[in-house]
């Protein structure tokens, strides 16, 4: 146990540092772009983004989805042909699929522009999202694969480098070549080919393999029957990140989105140690999938998993709600109270959102039912799309917010009907305690607050330890918790050690 643990919480140390470097970056850049070119060129700007990261989600037919499930499993087996002829198939397929998505995004970019956002400025900018899109898709098929091969050390100069290169082209281009605001897609553009680059030279050499047809069938066979339905799955991440945010620039200024997109910056950002551990905790938790019989070990794996998630959503809704005002203002000025305001209603699609991690897990990686997943994932984005077109043109982010909430209500309310599994290993207990505790707290804050009005820092303090010790007066920080958060705490020393060893060589 300690041994995986180790690696794991390798793994999350590696993997964390460096998203929490790309989100980093993206706040910079949103800064240095929001004040340079104002609310309304940057709303043009992230709609450009949007169109062509929800064709991310699509290009790659399934193939990320693929080598992150079954690479480890080939691995573990020492099956070194099956891996290469698996990534060789999936960079073939992948490769087709861009061209044909690309040229769509292309040839259509003037009707996209005109015809349905109304908006004819985005018309230039999106042509030039078209290399975008092919660059960004590659960027993430390799950074997938070193996932796969939890070989963090190259996953963080994919995931590093392209960010640190497109913050300095970026600077380039705005500082001291004083060039317009498609210079940025053309920065993201360089940076993203440069590191694909790199990553190719090392996949080419170590991975590419000559492969039959008999090979490439079979593995395109278990791509469109495992990967496809896992990529309507994924679509709801491009939805809730993505689509919402078209249908505002359609309906709303570009300055509105501007508003709502910032306070998304902060969701993901604070979504970061979730992301990491999906992430780190997926290769993990498929090697459970042999020990099905044994539901007592498939229950308390997922209930620990399950309590450690909901809890500290909790701890981070805490602290995010009071800091986020002066956050904002710091960075961006006066002028952004309503990105505050969103940022403090997205906090609860964070908790639903931080739920939704370990049972997805368990749903893909362990029972490995993707397609009633799939069907799952496929209503909650019917009703976030029904949602956000009802509700978005006349309550603008308020609207998205609903949408997106009532979607995750849908999905929840289904899950115990399309995986029986859940309804035996699901923390009942875990869950009500949680709401209740936070329900208390909530009425502590209005009570005391609205007579002895508190600094917003201090609240988040004494809001956080009380929820802890509350957690611990119910039963819910278990001895098994602390021993594995010791042992977490000491292996992230050594990983930190490490990091600082490879630094200095």
């Amino acid at each position: 146990m300690d041994d995986k643990l180790r690696i794991l919480t390798k793994g999350v140390f590696f993997k964390g540092f460096s998203t929490f470097f790309v989100v980093l970056s993206s706040l910079f850049i949103s800064v240095i772009l929001n004040r340079t070119y104002g609310k309304e060129l940057y709303g043009y700007l992230i709609l450009v983004f949007s169109i062509t990261s929800f064709f991310v989600a699509l290009v790659d037919i399934g193939t990320r989805q693929t080598i992150n499930r079954f690479i480890p499993r080939y691995l573990e087996k020492k099956e070194s042909r099956n891996v290469k002829s698996l990534l060789t198939s999936s960079f073939v397929i992948l490769g087709i699929a861009l061209f044909i998505f690309s040229s769509l995004i292309f040839c259509y970019s003037k009707i996209i522009a005109i015809n349905i956002f109304k908006k004819p400025d985005l018309y230039p900018l999106l042509k030039i999202g078209a290399l975008f899109f092919i660059a960004v898709s590659l960027s993430e098929f390799f950074s997938e694969i070193f996932q796969a091969l939890q070989d963090w050390k190259k996953e963080i100069v994919v995931s590093m480098g392209y960010p640190i290169l497109y913050l300095s082209l970026t600077c380039i281009a705005i500082f001291l070549l004083k060039w317009k605001i498609d210079s940025v897609i053309w920065a993201n553009f360089i940076a993203s080919i440069l590191i694909a680059s790199i990553a190719i030279k090392f996949i080419k050499k170590n991975f590419i393999a000559k492969i039959t047809k008999e090979e490439f069938k079979h593995h395109a066979r278990t791509i469109f029957s495992f990967g496809l339905p896992v990529v309507l799955m994924n679509l709801n991440f491009y939805l809730l990140m993505w689509f919402d945010k078209m249908v505002l620039g359609r309906f709303h200024s570009a300055a509105t989105l501007t508003d709502y997109y910032i306070a998304f910056i902060f969701f993901n950002a604070l979504m970061i140690f979730f992301k990491v551990l999906f992430v780190v905790f997926r290769p993990y938790f498929s090697g459970l999938s042999i020990y099905l019989d044994n539901k007592g070990l498939i229950k308390e794996r997922f209930q620990l998993l399950f309590r450690w998630f909901m809890h500290s959503s909790v701890l981070a809704g805490i602290m995010s709600f009071f800091l986020i005002a002066p956050v904002i203002r710091l960075f961006y000025g006066t002028g952004y109270q309503s990105s505050i305001i969103a940022f403090r209603l997205l906090l609860i699609i964070f908790f639903m959102r931080s739920m939704v991690q370990p049972v997805g897990i368990f749903m893909i990686n362990v029972f490995g039912n993707t397609k009633r997943s799939a069907i799952l994932s496929t209503i909650r984005i019917a009703v976030i799309i029904f949602f956000d077109i009802l509700l978005i043109p006349h309550y603008g982010y308020k609207g998205a917010i609903l949408a997106i909430s009532i979607g995750y209500l849908v999905w929840w309310s289904l899950i115990f009907v399309f995986f029986k599994q859940f309804i035996y290993i699901f923390c009942y207990s875990s869950l009500l305690k949680t709401v209740a505790v936070s329900c208390f707290l909530i009425f502590t804050y209005l009570a005391i607050n609205h007579l002895v009005p508190i600094h917003g820092v201090v609240w988040a303090v004494i809001l956080a330890l009380l929820y802890l010790v509350l957690l611990k007066f119910a039963g819910e920080i278990k001895r098994q918790d602390i021993d594995i958060a010791k042992r977490i705490l000491r292996f992230f020393k050594e990983a930190l050690l490490y990091r600082f060893s490879l630094a200095k060589s």
